[in-house]
């Protein structure tokens, strides 16, 4: 009984196993694209284009101006959050990661950055050097531990009007607005606030 019971408890595990090499040959590479496209050495990381390229977002509707704005306070919703006199939209996008982000770079390329720009990207998808000429900031992480790790060494910070972690980006645009670092406005539009930065 306990060896049948072991063989049904690991039976899934090593069904997955064997089968995986087989499904993974079958797969229809056609259907994703490289996660990395700018990296030629990484063309092996890839998304499924559906994830990679359609745009879906969760938003808030009971916003300023529009008619479901009298049910805000009832529903005991926050504060819009805002930086430096920029409110933000609460607004998760759900899917179309690698649209975003060429978006976002294509339209910072537009406004003529210095080349290895340091940026501070209030998001869990932060690093953009991956995706054009900029630089991580020293002392900066790959995710959110709490803190502003980086920002002592950053040129711009970029705050998305749309993110992928809605609550991470509202911490940490209440986190900079008490840091004491001064955020001056020098890009706004749909996509995001770039603020340039400047030490307390």
């Amino acid at each position: 009984a306990l060896c049948a019971a072991g063989v049904l408890l690991i039976l899934p595990s090593v069904s997955t196993l064997a089968l995986s090499p087989l499904r993974h040959a079958a797969q229809d590479f056609s259907r994703y694209v490289p996660m990395l496209p700018d990296l030629a050495k990484h063309q092996d990381i890839l998304v499924r284009s559906d994830r990679a390229y359609t745009m879906t977002a969760r938003v808030e509707m009971d916003v300023p101006g529009t008619v479901w704005f009298a049910y805000r306070e009832p529903a005991d919703r926050p504060l819009i959050p805002e930086l430096a006199g920029v409110e933000f939209p609460q607004c998760e996008i759900m899917a179309g990661s690698l649209a975003w982000i060429n978006e976002l770079i294509s339209d910072l390329e537009q406004a003529d950055l210095p080349p290895k720009t340091k940026l501070f990207v209030t998001d869990i998808l932060s690093a953009f050097w991956l995706f054009g000429d900029y630089t991580p900031s020293a002392r900066s992480a790959p995710w959110y531990y709490g803190n502003l790790s980086g920002l002592a060494d950053t040129d711009f910070v970029l705050v998305p009007k749309c993110s992928f972690v809605t609550e991470l980006r509202n911490i940490l645009i209440g986190e900079l607005s008490e840091s004491g670092y001064l955020l001056e406005p020098v890009r706004n539009n749909e996509l995001y606030v770039l603020y340039e930065v400047s030490q307390p």
